[in-house]
């Protein structure tokens, strides 16, 4: 998978789960079974609604770049942070704080840190 094709997929999931958590955070929050939503919890969600429109947007505004290091060290930061959601994600599930459903948002995030970590290391 090359960088171009990882930061596509990245624009497209992250700007749906964006979309869906600033312009709906109840109903995309009860796909997960969090239910007790208060104003704070509903900016809290539009905030992660937020943050995933700034990582599509970022996704696709580097996707043209051909600069190999200016690719490895996107591709690195976006891995990190990629294994750390799905850290993150896993301590959700376990805790009981969101339904079965977390363990999707783990694969989403797994796949990505992996496909971050990949794409600037294949061979042409």
């Amino acid at each position: 998978m090359n960088f171009r094709l990882v930061c596509v997929l990245a624009w497209v999931v992250t700007g749906l789960f964006g979309l869906a958590f600033f312009l709906a955070p109840q109903a995309t929050g009860a796909f997960y079974g969090i239910e007790d939503w208060n104003p704070g919890t509903t900016g809290i969600a539009r905030y992660l609604g937020t943050a995933f429109l700034f990582t599509a947007a970022a996704a696709y505004a580097i996707s043209p770049t051909t600069d190999p290091s200016l690719q490895r060290r996107f591709a690195g930061a976006f891995s990190a942070a990629s294994v750390i959601g799905a850290l993150l994600s896993v301590q959700l599930v376990l805790s009981g704080a969101v339904n079965a459903l977390g363990w999707s948002s783990v694969l989403i995030y797994v796949f990505f840190a992996a496909a971050w970590f990949f794409a600037t290391r294949r061979k042409a």
